[in-house]
């Protein structure tokens, strides 16, 4: 499920810049209906079906 959400992503995000490695954590956190939680919100913006939440930011 992983790779399959891997390259629906490498497809909707062709952006060469993004780092491979923050991919591979969104495709996991996606096929798995779960929800990333990261204080780098800026690197995970723009993935279809990822929800991100940041604790570190102030509520």
């Amino acid at each position: 499920r992983t790779a399959e959400s891997y390259g629906v992503l490498a497809a909707a995000v062709r952006d060469r810049r993004r780092d491979t490695m923050d991919r591979l954590i969104a495709s996991h956190a996606i096929s798995l209906g779960l929800t990333l939680v990261t204080n780098n919100e800026a690197d995970f913006k723009d993935y279809p079906g990822l929800n991100v939440e940041n604790w570190v930011k102030a509520l």
